[in-house]
C-alpha cells in the first residue's frame, strides 16, 4: 500500500452515536419490558387448582401487558413533549424573517450549499448574550435555536464563524442524532423517576419492622404477612434500576458526546472543516446556558483533534462491551423463565417436555440474542479493522486491536455476570454469609468461559472481515460482507459458549468450532476473490494486490465507500 495518508469515512457500517443508541434502547426499553413479565409470572404466584389457575393466567398476562406497555408508552410521551418543554421553559421565539432578513438569507445559503431538505423550525433566545446555537426536536421536526449573541455580534462581526455554527447544527440533523439524544434524555429520565418505587417498597417494610418491634403483637402480625423474601426482591428490583440507571446514564452522555464529532465530520463532508477549526479556537469555552445537554459535550480542543485526525472515531469502547454481556444474559434468561412457566404451570401443562427440546429453546433464544448484539460488537470491530488496514497499513489487523479484543472479550464476561447477580439467584445465596466468599469467587471465575467464548469469536471475525474489507469494493458488497460475517460470528459464539463451554465443559472443544467456522469463511473469501471487478469500469481484478487503493486501468480510487475520493480540507 502507499505510504500515503488516508482519511476514512466515519460513516461506514453504523455509527458510534447509532451503536450506543441501538444498546440503550435494548437496555432501556426492551429488557425492563421483559424484566416485567418476569417478575410477573415468576415471582408472583396463585395457590389454586390447574383449571383455576388458568383462568387467572389470562388475567394476569392482560395485566402484565398493560403495564409493560405504559413503560415505553411514558417514555415515548416525554420524548415527544420535549420540544414544547423546551420552547415554554427557555421562552423561545420564532425567527422573525423581516426582523432579521440578512441573517435569513445567510441561513437560506448555508442550506443551498449543504443539500438540507429537512422540515427544520428557526427559534431564537432574546435573551442568551452567549454566541452559540443548539439543536432539538424529534423524527417529524427539528429546531435550531440560535442565541441573540449569535444573531447580532457574530453575524455582523465574524460571519464565516456564525456559518460555520449553524452547518454544525445542520450537521446533527442530517445525521439523524438529534431525536436519538432526546429519547436517551426521555428513557434515563423516566427510569430516574421510578426508582422511587421499589425505595419506597422498602421503606415502607422497614416502617413496618419499626413499628412492629416499637408496638408490640399487632403490628408484628402484620410484618409477619409480609415475608422476608419479599424485602429480598425489593432490594433485587432496586437493584436493577440502580444498574439500569448506570448503564444508561452512561450510554446517554457517550452518545450526546460522540454525536458532536459526528456533526463535526460531517461539516468536514461539506467541505467546511478549515472554518469550523478557527471558530472553535475562536469561541473555546463559550456555551449556551441555555442548551440542557452542552455540560456534555467534549472540549473544543478535542474536536479539533478529531477534524484533523478522526482516527479516535474508529476505537473500542468498554461500555458497549459490558452492556452488550449484560443484555445478553437477562434477556435469554427472561423469556426462557417465561416460556418454562408457559410449558409448566401455563395454558397447558406438557410433562413429556425433555431435556432436547429445552435445549432448543436455549439454543434458539440465545443464538437471536447474541445476533441482535453482535451487531453493534461486530460494526466496532469492522471500523477497527478499516483503520488498520488502510490507515495503520497492516495486511490483516494490528497486536493493538488483538489487545482490544481480549480486554473487550472480558469485560464483555463481567457484564454477563453482572447480570447473573441480578437474576436473584447468587443473591439469596450470599444470604448465607459463610458461603457468601465462595459464591462470588464463582461469578468471577465465570468470567472467563464467557471471555474465552467471545474472544473466539471476535479472533474469527478480525481475521475473515480484514479479508472481506479488502474484496469490497462497493458499499453495497461491504454491508452485505458486513452481515454475513456478522452472523457466522453470532453462531461461532453460541457454538463455543452452550456446547464447548457448558454443555461438554471443554473449552477445547471452541478450537474445532473455530477451524470448521474459519474452514467456510475461507471458501465464502475464495469465491469472492474470483469475482472481483472494479466497480468504475468492470475491469476484472483477479490478479489484484489486495491492498491496492486504485484500479490498474481506470486509476479510480476501489474502496470509495471507506476512503475519502480526495481530502478536500486542508487540515
Amino acid at each position: 500500500m502507499p505510504n500515503i495518508e488516508i482519511r476514512l469515512n466515519p460513516f461506514v457500517y453504523i455509527s458510534e452515536t447509532d451503536i450506543r443508541f441501538y444498546l440503550l434502547i435494548l437496555t432501556a426499553v426492551l429488557l425492563p419490558v421483559f424484566w416485567i413479565f418476569f417478575y410477573g409470572f415468576t415471582i408472583v404466584t396463585f395457590e389454586s387448582d390447574i383449571f383455576e389457575l388458568e383462568s387467572r393466567y389470562l388475567l394476569r398476562f392482560f395485566i402484565i401487558a398493560v403495564l409493560a406497555s405504559v413503560f415505553p408508552a411514558v417514555i415515548y410521551w416525554r420524548y415527544s413533549q420535549e420540544p414544547k418543554r423546551i420552547i415554554k421553559k427557555m421562552q423561545l421565539k420564532k425567527l422573525d424573517r423581516e426582523k432579521y432578513p440578512e441573517e435569513c438569507q445567510s441561513i437560506d445559503k448555508i442550506l443551498t450549499e449543504t443539500s438540507v431538505n429537512n422540515r427544520i423550525i428557526w427559534m431564537y433566545h432574546p435573551f442568551d448574550p452567549s454566541e452559540s446555537a443548539f439543536t432539538f426536536g424529534t423524527t417529524e421536526v427539528s429546531y435550531i435555536c440560535l442565541s441573540g449573541g449569535l444573531l447580532t455580534r457574530t453575524f455582523t462581526d465574524d460571519i464565516e464563524s456564525f456559518k460555520s455554527i449553524i452547518r454544525h447544527e445542520l450537521g446533527h440533523i442530517i445525521n439523524g442524532d438529534v431525536p436519538k439524544a432526546y429519547l436517551a434524555v426521555s428513557a434515563s429520565q423516566i427510569l430516574l423517576t421510578l426508582i422511587i418505587l421499589p425505595v419506597a417498597m422498602i421503606a415502607a417494610f422497614g416502617v413496618l419492622v419499626v413499628l412492629g418491634t416499637i408496638h408490640g403483637e399487632g403490628f408484628t402480625l402484620l410484618v409477619s404477612a409480609v415475608k422476608p423474601s419479599s424485602l429480598l426482591t425489593y432490594l433485587n428490583v432496586l437493584l436493577y434500576f440502580l444498574i439500569f440507571l448506570t448503564i444508561i446514564y452512561l450510554l446517554r452522555n457517550q452518545i450526546i458526546r460522540v454525536r458532536e464529532f459526528y456533526a463535526d465530520a460531517r461539516v468536514y463532508d461539506w467541505g467546511f472543516s478549515d472554518n469550523l477549526i478557527i471558530t472553535l479556537k475562536k469561541y473555546t469555552g463559550l456555551k449556551s446556558q441555555f442548551d440542557i445537554l452542552g455540560k456534555f459535550h467534549p472540549e473544543p480542543e478535542k474536536r479539533i483533534e478529531a477534524l484533523k485526525n478522526n482516527s479516535g472515531l474508529f476505537a473500542q469502547n468498554l461500555l458497549v462491551a459490558f452492556t452488550a454481556g449484560f443484555f445478553y444474559n437477562l434477556f435469554p434468561f427472561f423469556i426462557f423463565s417465561l416460556i418454562i412457566d408457559y410449558i409448566f404451570v401455563g395454558f397447558f401443562t406438557h410433562p413429556d417436555y425433555g431435556l432436547r427440546q429445552v435445549f432448543g429453546l436455549v439454543f434458539i433464544i440465545d443464538l437471536i440474542s447474541i445476533t441482535f448484539l453482535m451487531v453493534a460488537i461486530s460494526s466496532t470491530f469492522h471500523r477497527t479493522l478499516l483503520k488498520d488496514i488502510f490507515t495503520n497499513h497492516h495486511r490483516f489487523f494490528s497486536l493493538a486491536t488483538v489487545t482490544d479484543a481480549i480486554t473487550f472479550s472480558l469485560t464483555f464476561g463481567l457484564g454477563v455476570q453482572m447480570s447473573v447477580l441480578l437474576t436473584g439467584v447468587i443473591i439469596v445465596l450470599t444470604t448465607n454469609i459463610d458461603r457468601m466468599e465462595e459464591n462470588l469467587m464463582g461469578i468471577f471465575l465465570n468470567i472467563i468461559p464467557y471471555a474465552t467464548s467471545m474472544f473466539i469469536s471476535l479472533f474469527f471475525l478480525m481475521i475473515f472481515a480484514s479479508l472481506s474489507i479488502q474484496t469490497s469494493y462497493s458499499k453495497k458488497d461491504a454491508m452485505k460482507n458486513f452481515f454475513l460475517f456478522t452472523c457466522l460470528s453470532s453462531i461461532l459464539y453460541i457454538f463455543n459458549d452452550l456446547i464447548a463451554a457448558h454443555l461438554f465443559y471443554n473449552q477445547l472443544l471452541g478450537v474445532v468450532f473455530f477451524l470448521f467456522f474459519s474452514l467456510i469463511a475461507c471458501v465464502i473469501i475464495m469465491n469472492m476473490r474470483r469475482n472481483l471487478h472494479c466497480p468504475h469500469c468492470n475491469e476484472k481484478l483477479n490478479n489484484q494486490n489486495p491492498l491496492e487503493l486504485s484500479c490498474p486501468k481506470c486509476k479510480k480510487r476501489l474502496f470509495s465507500w471507506a476512503i475519502y475520493a480526495s481530502l478536500l480540507n486542508s487540515v
